[in-house]
């Protein structure tokens, strides 16, 4: 019963979904592959159809979640071909990728010279990606001392990285451009 349902429901709305895709995406390979994913959640939930009093609105509200995810996805995946031509330019120009890695090892030494209660804390969710919940358990803290100690150390860490010098980054913030400023007796 089921499948009879959703041909007919392809009849009856599947050049107007066609023409919702292709209307909002430039793309048109794009487009026909949305077309074609709505029709494999409807199959896939094949069995909520006898439950469906609106077939058109229902099919609609699934299009326009996938349109939502599609343009999400895309959000996360465009990236600016400027920022790349920049990115570019500098390390050309400075004859480096970047200076992540020295700049990580002063923060590193900075780190080890910081109190444990925002060591530890810190160390945990940078380098073992726990959560705070798990954390605070862990030493015995709430969880939002948890997520203040690790915000206090970022602080002191940024604080102790710009006293020592100017640095600059590229729209994905890699360390571009560092100079040490007088004083700093970093190495």
């Amino acid at each position: 019963m089921s499948s009879a349902m959703i041909e007919e429901f392809f009849q009856l709305f599947g050049d107007e979904l066609k023409f919702f895709f292709k209307k909002r995406i430039a793309n048109t390979e794009d487009a026909e592959d949305l077309f074609h994913d709505l029709w494999e959640k409807v199959l896939r939930n094949a069995t909520q159809l006898s439950n469906v009093k609106q077939p058109r609105a229902w099919l609609f509200q699934i299009a326009r979640n996938l349109l939502t995810d599609y343009y999400r996805k895309r959000k996360t995946e465009v990236v600016s071909e400027q920022a790349i031509e920049k990115t570019r330019m500098t390390n050309m120009e400075t004859g480096m990728d970047n200076f992540n890695k020295e700049c990580g090892a002063y923060l590193m030494h900075q780190l080890k010279n910081m109190p444990e209660k925002y060591r530890l804390p810190f160390l945990l969710h940078v380098e073992s990606g726990w959560k705070h919940r798990q954390i605070s358990v862990h030493l015995q803290l709430s969880e939002s001392g948890s997520k203040t100690r690790i915000q206090r150390t970022k602080r002191k860490l940024k604080s102790a990285l710009d006293d020592c010098c100017d640095i600059q980054t590229d729209s994905y913030g890699n360390i571009v451009e560092c100079s040490r400023k007088n004083g700093c007796f970093a190495s």
